[in-house]
């Protein structure tokens, strides 16, 4: 599958996406140009990335990134397989921050910089 080639034909809604996950997933040159793809569509899209801190019942705190917090937010609270296995059993669960933060690269940094602080940095963070 030449996804380079479907991408540039294919236009907007044509690129099989499942088909590059599953080349992302293989890794070497079709993982890497499927990750260049999605990543052209996702930029192409102008897709905003957040990052987010939720309040678990047992007060401890989980961050995460998403482009939707809000429904982000609600899979958690479903305890659903499509939330955090971190979240699960931890209701009730409070979103306590979000921060728009423009890339996938830039919001996955600030998550990891986020869960590097101490607890009482976590807390003046919240305000």
């Amino acid at each position: 599958m030449n996804l380079e080639r479907t991408w540039q034909e294919g236009g907007e809604g044509k690129l099989n996406l499942t088909g590059a996950d599953s080349l992302l997933s293989r890794g070497g040159e079709d993982g890497l140009l499927a990750w260049r793809v999605l990543k052209e569509k996702e930029e192409s899209k102008g897709v905003t990335w957040w990052v987010y801190m939720i309040r678990c019942g047992d007060g401890s705190l989980y961050t995460g990134i998403a482009t939707d917090v809000v429904r982000r937010f609600l899979e958690h609270e479903s305890q659903g397989p499509r939330g955090a296995k971190y979240t699960r059993g931890k209701l009730p669960l409070e979103l306590v921050y979000q921060q728009e933060v423009g890339t996938r690269s830039e919001a996955c940094k600030e998550e990891l910089r986020i869960k590097s602080l101490t607890r009482a940095q976590k807390m003046k963070l919240l305000g």
